[in-house]
């Protein structure tokens, strides 16, 4: 490989004319090609950022209550609109001088704010906050292939490796393109917030393709083909802190220089090594690993409950504490890490709340509030590590009955008055465990308070279906007395002519009497018997007796049924009238035949259950009382669960209610039987595990299969 080194080292460069002249053809020749590819490419992220910080103002003057605050941000957007194209210019423009200052060894101009910390007002502080934070995870990200880029770009300049601000391209000068650009649009600073979150999901998290692409781009015209970043010391021994500082590391011999490609690149190859073997890992003690946990779930942390409510994954959360866990130390100083046992206890929970998460509801408020006790069950499993072995640990007695009361009482979207009402209560609890230190006594507090509010629910919860049930229970003894005074009338009709003059009112008031009669008293009572009697006198069967007293009778009858007074004594008068041949006009002249039909329904008239039929209705007999259905809406493929609160043997209906005791379905024999036999609903089966142990096992299972492998 042939590395073209022409012209003094960059200290004693006199730049004359444009700055880039001061190297050899070959370098501004992959210079320009560089920067023409980053112009291309950062167009369209660019365009993202802007679009998502739009779509943010747009959101808060939809949701701010305060005129002059949603008046401040349509002013920003119509900014925004008249300064994007100033925006791109500013953001290529400030790259551009970085890649013009390559090497000169300049100090690097500072991202955050020139003020000092103690003089800025809450957002400028929380500006320059978010922009360290910004850098620093972008820089964990790019990880390997940011050392390659400021390895290959250093030796195209005849510059030591670069890194940090004095590298092109990366996190540093992105975000002090950004600051430069920004300042084309005259932003408030809490405006400038946003766009800083709009920056870091629209351009740096996506900055990995970029550095691939160039890195290619000089790879292919022979710079440091066989060049491949050390991965970094997991962890070195406690002790290493007081071996460094008692015997200090003697003084390395300069690089020879040479001409060759070979020698060249295994010097390059040992300093790395050289360099990271000086800077050993020390794993952070528990107090450190606390303290930056603490920190993190502070209201302005990055991943912070009260910002967002997504659950993190083991790396974001390493990222995170890393981050956490060096804040502050100087430049080449030991960095801290994450010893084995700590690693391992940010995977299990981080991968023990994605197997969670993904038995709740992904629409529902349930995996939000989960979200917000990530943080404090780590805090708990980092300081006891009896959390991952016991089953009775406080902590994870509070995860299991908190998470599986979310699952039970918000994810189900029947009701969301209820769960209206229900959602404060978890928050509440949420908050405490985030604001409050980790100990037994708050863990035991939490969940005595869940356990109040979720035996508060069941009680109301079965109180309703208790109503619900009841009222299916009358109805259905309603339908089922109504069937058997239709045969009973039907069995009298038979034997009476077909034109009776009373067979209408028989049919459609006295019917309701003597089923009324039936339902209240039962078949066999005195009180049902007397009113057969009164129906046969009324069909001329048995003789009337005294009309007056018949009369009598009659209207106290229909008045049981909700009759008026006034109109159940014109119908008695109307009955008797007839009993004595007045000529009252039949109302229908009917047939029994067909009211039986309307009464007694297709079934009852020669419709018997088929085999399925029966096969559903004799295993709804064998099913224990509360029995548990999944159910498929075919229109969302939301899946949701109901109860089998009660069934007729008789009838074959069945009532399906939520897990609040509402009312969720009716359905007769033929309806169930269809939904069973497609699959739109299914018997759960009966088991004593809990969500949490659910997903206890779905982990273990998952670790046999792949163990952790450690980055």
């Amino acid at each position: 490989m042939d590395i073209e080194q022409s012209g003094p080292r960059p200290s004693a460069v006199v730049s004359v004319g444009h700055p880039r002249e001061r190297w050899s053809t070959r370098a501004q020749r992959l210079l320009n090609e560089i920067l023409s590819l980053c112009d291309s490419w950062l167009h369209e992220p660019l365009r993202l950022c802007l679009g998502d910080f739009d779509v943010r103002l747009h959101d808060k003057a939809e949701h701010t209550r305060s005129h002059l605050s949603q008046q401040r941000y349509l002013t920003t957007r119509q900014s925004l609109l008249q300064g994007r194209k100033m925006f791109d210019q500013h953001f290529i423009a400030s790259l551009h001088q970085g890649f013009d200052e390559l090497g000169v060894g300049k100090k690097p101009a500072s991202t955050t704010l020139p003020l000092s910390l103690s003089l800025l007002d809450s957002t400028d502080h929380d500006l320059v906050v978010a922009m360290d934070q910004l850098v620093a995870r972008s820089e964990a990200r790019g990880g390997q292939i940011l050392v390659e880029l400021g390895y290959r770009l250093g030796v195209l300049v005849g510059a030591p490796p670069l890194e940090g601000a004095a590298l092109p391209l990366g996190p540093h000068a992105m975000t002090t393109a950004f600051r430069e650009a920004s300042k084309a649009l005259s932003l408030p600073g809490s405006h400038e917030l946003l766009l800083v979150q709009s920056l870091e999901s629209s351009l740096m998290q996506r900055l990995g393709p970029l550095y691939e692409l160039i890195n290619a781009h000089l790879l292919a015209d022979g710079i440091l083909p066989r060049l491949r970043a050390f991965s970094l010391p997991r962890e070195a021994p406690r002790r290493a802190r007081a071996t460094a500082e008692k015997n200090p590391p003697e003084p390395k011999a300069p690089l020879a220089k040479s001409t060759s490609t070979e020698p060249l690149i295994g010097g390059l190859r040992g300093l790395l090594a050289s360099q990271r073997a000086d800077r050993v890992n020390l794993p952070a003690t528990d107090e450190e690993l606390q303290n930056a946990l603490r920190t993190l779930q502070k209201p302005h942390s990055p991943i912070s409950y009260h910002v967002s409510r997504e659950l993190f994954s083991s790396q974001r959360l390493r990222e995170e504490l890393l981050i956490q866990l060096n804040a502050g130390h100087a430049s080449g100083a030991a960095r801290t890490c994450l010893s084995t046992e700590q690693d391992d206890t940010v995977e299990l929970i981080a991968r023990l709340f994605e197997q969670i998460g993904r038995r709740l509801q992904h629409e529902g408020d349930a995996r939000a509030l989960l979200s917000g006790l990530q943080l404090p069950l780590l805090r708990a499993a980092a300081s006891d590590q009896q959390f991952f072995e016991r089953r009775d640990h406080p902590a994870r007695q509070l995860l299991d009955k908190t998470t599986q009361a979310m699952h039970d009482w918000l994810d189900d979207n029947v009701g969301g008055e209820v769960a209206h009402d229900l959602r404060p209560k978890f928050e509440k609890v949420v908050e405490r465990a985030n604001h409050e230190p980790p100990r037994a006594s708050l863990y035991a507090a939490l969940l005595a308070e869940i356990e109040q509010h979720v035996a508060q629910w069941q009680s109301n919860a079965k109180v309703m279906e208790h109503r619900h049930v009841e009222a299916m229970q009358d109805h259905d003894r309603w339908e089922q007395a109504r069937r058997r005074v239709a045969r009973l009338l039907h069995e009298r009709f038979a034997h009476a002519p077909s034109n009776h003059p009373l067979r209408t009112l028989l049919n459609h008031t006295w019917s309701d009497v003597l089923a009324l009669t039936l339902m209240r008293h039962g078949e066999g009572s005195e009180t049902f018997a007397a009113r057969l009697v009164i129906t046969d006198q009324l069909m001329g069967r048995l003789p009337a007796g005294d009309r007056q007293r018949l009369g009598q009778k009659v209207q106290n009858g229909l008045q049981q049924i909700g009759i008026h007074s006034d109109e159940a004594a014109q119908t008695a008068q109307e009955l008797i009238r007839a009993i004595a041949g007045s000529g009252i006009d039949d109302l229908g002249q009917q047939r029994s035949g067909d009211w039986v039909t309307r009464t007694l329904g297709a079934s009852d008239v020669g419709a018997e259950p088929g085999p399925l039929e029966r096969r559903t209705l004799q295993h709804l007999h064998e099913l224990p009382s509360g029995s548990w259905f999944e159910c498929v809406n075919p229109a969302s493929g939301r899946v949701s669960q109901r109860k089998l609160a009660w069934f007729s043997p008789l009838s074959g209906r069945s009532l399906f209610v939520t897990r609040r005791g509402q009312r969720a379905e009716e359905m007769s024999l033929h309806q169930l039987t269809e939904e069973l036999a497609c699959g739109r609903m299914r018997e759960l089966p009966v088991t004593s595990d809990s969500l949490l142990d659910r997903a206890w096992q779905t982990l273990t299972d998952g670790l046999r299969q792949s163990p952790l492998v450690h980055p």
